[in-house]
């Protein structure tokens, strides 16, 4: 499945994209795409797909003023790539499944934080929350231990 649309949730909310669903997509299917379409993102893997990672190599390599983004399943991580991985180009939508996550609609929002524990087999922790979706800076300094700094607002 392939189309064309605003990204509904995430760090590029409202953006025009190109999503992609599918390994067979070509690069040349993309450009006509692109000539078609005003796109400022292409999103690889959505649904949690299988992706065709040379189509993504292609694109990062010739339309590198677009938005790059590749969702991934969290236990498929050591499959890809080193390259990939550690592209600076490309934007990673992390996807971890678990039977228990559909518990977290009963307890308030307000109220919940994701814990992600061992990151680089060390005990550093990433905390967020479900409100702002973001990393706070003071979150942030803890998390890269920015000793000395200070808040200023």
């Amino acid at each position: 499945m392939i189309w064309v649309g605003k990204d509904k949730i995430g760090a590029h909310k409202g953006m025009k994209t190109l999503f992609i669903a599918t390994p067979t997509i070509t690069y040349t299917q993309i450009e006509k795409i692109l000539g078609e379409y005003r796109i400022d993102q292409i999103y690889f893997g959505v649904l949690s797909s299988e992706i065709n990672y040379n189509i993504v190599k292609k694109c990062l390599k010739e339309k590198s003023n677009m938005i790059i983004t590749v969702e991934v399943d969290i236990n498929k991580l050591h499959l890809l790539d080193i390259g990939i991985l550690q592209s600076e180009a490309i934007e990673f939508v992390i996807v971890h499944n678990h039977k228990n996550y559909s518990m977290l609609k009963n307890i308030n929002k307000y109220h919940i934080q994701i814990k992600l524990q061992n990151l680089d087999g060390d005990d550093y922790v990433l905390i967020t929350d479900f409100e702002n979706y973001k990393l706070t800076y003071e979150q942030r300094k803890q998390l890269y231990g920015y000793k000395g700094d200070v808040i200023l607002k």
